[in-house]
């Protein structure tokens, strides 16, 4: 990758695993996956997954209000969506109780 792209990757790319059974966890899984993320302003954000089961992404401003969504992804990029002002985003991957999904996340960031 050039410097000069502007792309600049700020999460993973990461496998995660959705759906485990997980003790701790409000009824016993772990179904929604949420991670914050340290973003520039004035940029553009794209989060691609790729899965091996259908997963509903999202991603939040730093305020906590959804700014793009998309749901039953297997592969697939969200995005652009504007980082504004903002410093800090989350995203969050989630699928029904009693589904599991391995996904592949990762989010980058380019230049308007």
């Amino acid at each position: 990758m050039s410097i000069f792209s502007g792309r600049q990757t700020v999460f993973g790319p990461e496998l995660m695993s959705v759906g485990d059974f997980d003790p701790r966890e409000d009824g016993g899984y772990r179904n929604v996956i949420v991670t914050q993320i340290k973003v520039k302003p004035k940029r553009m954000l794209y989060v691609r997954v790729r899965s091996d089961n259908p997963v509903d992404v999202a991603v939040v401003d730093q305020k906590g209000r959804p700014v793009g969504h998309k749901d039953g992804v297997t592969d697939d990029i969200l995005g652009p969506i504007s980082t504004e002002t903002w410093t800090d985003m989350g995203f969050a991957v989630g699928l029904f109780r009693g589904d599991k999904a391995k996904a592949e996340v990762e989010i980058w960031t380019e230049r308007r």
